[in-house]
Formats: C-alpha cells, sequence, structure tokens
C-alpha cells in the first residue's frame, strides 16, 4: 500500500513509527539516543528546504536556547532522534501586531535550530515531528524524485493577512512535491503581518512539503531586516549561489530562484548572470535535464502598475536564457495574475497570494502604443487572489493551472510540450 503525506500527517504512519516521542530512538548514527521534551514554544514553526536530491534541512526558531529534539520517520518505519544544531543571536528587528492572535516580532535573543537530514531516497516520503511539553508540530514532505517520475511544483508571491490563508489551504489541498514563494513574504507596513506569524500561516504546506524561497523587496523593507528575519532563516537553500540565488532539482527539472533586489537585472556584469549561464550550461550538458524553470520577484512583463515601457531587463536578460532548455518563467511582485508567450517561453505572473490586488489593465493602454508584441502575447489576465501549480512529467512537458483561493476552482490552464 502506497502511504502519501496526507496519510503520514494522519497518522497511518506516523502514529506506528513516532508514538512515544521522548523514549529512546535510533539516532542518525545508529547509536540509541533518548531526547527530553523541552518546556519551550516554537516562535517560528518548522519548514524544510531542498539540500541535494537526497538532503533536506529542517529549520525552526525558539527565544529560549535550549535543546529541541527532531524525529525523523522513513519509508522503513523507524523512527530515528536527531539533535539540532543550534545558533542563537540577539536580534533588534520589531514588528508589533494589533491582533492577539498573531504572534509579533519581538527583539531580543532568538535561536534559530537546524538539523541537516541526509542519505534520504528520492521520491520516498519521511515525517518529522517537533516535540515540546507544551506543542507538538509534525508534518512530512516527498524527498524530490529522480527525473523518471513526476513532479508536482506549487508557486505563490506576495502574501499578506488576511488573505494569504484561503490560498494556502487551496494550495495545500493540491499536494505539492514543492512550494516556491516568489517573495515578499510578508508587509511590515501591514499591521497585521510579521514573521512570526508568516510561519504559523505557512504550516499547511509547510507541513506537507518543502519550501523554496526568492527574495522580494519587501525584505528589506525595515533595517536589519534582510539580514536578521530573510538571510538568517532562509540562507543556504539548495545549490546555493551568490546573492539570494538558489539551484534545486524536481524530477526533470531544474529550477533556478534568481535575486531580483540585491542584483540588478538589468547588469550583465553581475556575478547572478555568471552563475545563472553555469547553470545552464550544465543543465544542457545534463540529458537527465529536459527543462528548466526559473523564479524571480519582479516579472519582466506586466501591465500592472509594475509595467515598465523600457526594454532594458529583457535586452540584458534574454541573450543568457536563448538557447538552452528554459520553458517556463515565474514572477510575483503584480498583485495578479498574468501569462504570457514570448521568445519560444511561458512568462507566469502570479502575485496574489494575498496582497491588495493590482489592475491588470492598468498600463494596457500605453503597452498597445509601446510593446504591442508584449499585448498580443499575453493570453490569460485576472485580477483574484490565489496560486498556480506545475505538473512536469519525466518527458519535461509541463501541465500550468491557475487556481482561485476563493473555492479552489481551476480557471485557467496551458500546457508546455516537451521540448524537441
Amino acid at each position: 500500500m502506497s502511504i502519501s503525506r496526507r496519510d503520514v500527517l494522519r497518522g497511518i504512519l506516523g502514529g506506528a513509527a513516532l508514538a512515544g516521542c521522548g523514549t529512546p530512538a535510533a539516532s542518525g548514527d545508529g547509536e540509541d539516543t533518548d531526547l527530553a521534551l523541552p518546556d519551550v514554544s516554537l516562535d517560528k514553526k518548522p519548514w524544510v528546504t531542498i539540500v541535494s536530491p537526497t538532503s533536506m534541512r529542517l529549520r525552526f526558531e525558539t527565544m529560549a536556547d535550549v535543546e529541541v529534539g527532531v524525529w525523523l520517520s522513513g519509508p522503513d518505519g523507524k523512527a530515528r532522534a536527531f539533535t539540532p544544531t543550534r545558533d542563537a543571536a540577539e536580534l533588534v528587528y520589531e514588528n508589533p501586531t494589533l491582533s492577539d492572535a498573531i504572534p509579533a516580532d519581538v527583539p531580543g535573543q532568538h535561536v534559530r535550530h537546524e538539523v541537516i537530514l541526509d542519505g534520504l531516497v528520492p521520491g520516498e516520503t519521511y515525517a518529522w515531528r517537533v516535540p515540546t511539553l507544551s506543542e507538538t508540530h509534525e508534518g512530512a514532505f516527498r524527498c524530490p524524485p529522480a527525473s523518471d517520475a513526476p513532479v508536482r511544483l506549487g508557486w505563490m508571491a506576495d502574501s499578506m493577512w488576511p488573505n494569504t490563508d484561503a490560498t494556502l489551504a487551496v494550495l495545500s489541498a493540491q499536494s505539492p512535491d514543492v512550494v516556491m514563494h516568489g517573495g515578499d513574504l510578508q508587509y511590515s507596513s501591514n499591521p497585521s503581518d510579521t514573521w512570526s506569524g508568516f510561519f504559523a500561516s505557512l504550516v499547511p504546506v509547510t507541513s506537507l512539503a518543502p519550501l523554496q524561497v526568492a527574495i522580494g523587496n519587501h525584505e528589506l523593507e525595515k533595517e536589519t531586516e534582510l539580514l536578521e528575519m530573510f538571510d538568517r532563516l532562509f540562507g543556504e537553500q539548495g545549490d546555493s549561489g551568490p546573492g539570494y540565488t538558489h539551484a534545486f532539482r524536481a524530477g526533470s527539472a531544474l529550477v533556478l530562484m534568481l535575486d531580483s533586489e540585491t542584483f540588478s537585472l538589468s547588469d550583465d556584469t553581475s556575478e547572478q548572470y555568471a552563475w545563472l549561464d553555469a547553470q545552464l550550461a550544465a543543465a544542457d550538458a545534463d540529458d537527465t535535464v529536459k527543462a528548466v524553470i526559473l523564479g524571480w520577484h519582479r516579472p519582466l512583463f506586466t501591465f500592472s502598475e509594475h509595467y515598465h515601457p523600457d526594454r532594458v531587463d529583457e535586452d540584458v536578460m534574454l541573450p543568457h536564457l536563448l538557447g538552452h532548455k528554459v520553458r517556463l518563467i515565474l514572477g510575483g511582485h503584480s498583485h495578479s495574475y498574468e501569462h504570457f508567450q514570448l521568445y519560444g517561453m511561458d512568462w507566469v505572473v502570479d502575485g496574489a497570494a494575498g496582497a491588495l490586488l493590482y489592475n491588470v489593465d492598468f498600463k494596457l493602454p500605453d503597452a498597445t502604443v509601446a510593446r504591442p508584441d508584449v499585448v498580443a502575447a499575453r493570453k490569460f489576465a485576472e485580477a483574484e487572489f490565489g496560486c498556480t501549480t506545475v505538473d512536469v512529467a519525466p518527458d519535461g512537458s509541463m501541465v500550468v493551472r491557475r487556481l482561485h483561493a476563493s473555492d479552489g476552482a481551476e480557471v485557467y490552464r496551458f500546457q508546455i510540450a516537451a521540448a524537441g
């Protein structure tokens, strides 16, 4: 019988393999260990990120420097206990909230807990549990499958209270293998958004899949936010590159998450473009990579208020993308949904996870004059909260779907054929 991640969370696997946490279990090196349950709460709920095809990183944060154990159960049904490393720091970042239901970001000591889960089997499902005396956090993830298996990616961007919860519920129901966030995780300008609240709200997806994040402009909204929040919490994702770039494999696709905030897309001499060129060249030489997917925050094409008539970013970036296996580009920043087909690639803008919506045709009259080619290339647009899923087949073909947050309805889909 096949065990799904949702079965794990319901206890079909977890109840059998993880029962009795706090009792001796086999540790990562095979020794028996007994991890006590600490009297502490988690300020940032646990999340998993991809390190490599056989390695994942689990992180969470507390405000007390105490040992908190992690249990992992794999396909063999055996539980292993891990003692995460701890990184304590005195943070000055502060962001209060107007609601008692949303945890505030408070200055002081914060302790990042981290454990690297190595030796995993591609395509297999693993369950994790982080118990304390007062609460238990648990979830499961599928280790990214090999290139001969299908994989489902979820994309969301620009999340803001109170609208994001509906988007997360819909995305969770799709059981993605990986969740990608295109930046602007929370808005400090919103009196009900905090980083601690962001991690609490993301539990429906972080309990089911690894989370891979691109940097957005609102990650630099307040002083120290970039280093104390984004860098501290989301540094070292995947195969890390310069700035806040990283790569990871997902089935037959190579996914590259770029940095449109600390690098300029119009700077052809940046380290980011050198890294991108190297990644694309390696993908060209790797027969197991059938398609390349790119994701970053600021889109090249949109008719919302972020429309820009000049071609500076476009003229610099396109020579790096053309002639390679790049098939799909995902963006956020514009709080709406748009799909363009240009230069033999599909461009999706979906920055409508929860932030206040934009008019998708705000600059359409200007674009009709300045960029009629892009106007003709737009296939669908709407200003509705929601998310995007991408199903990647072993041959690199894809099915891309747009889902409404209000009811989970699929309102638009398109297909990308296998290359060649």
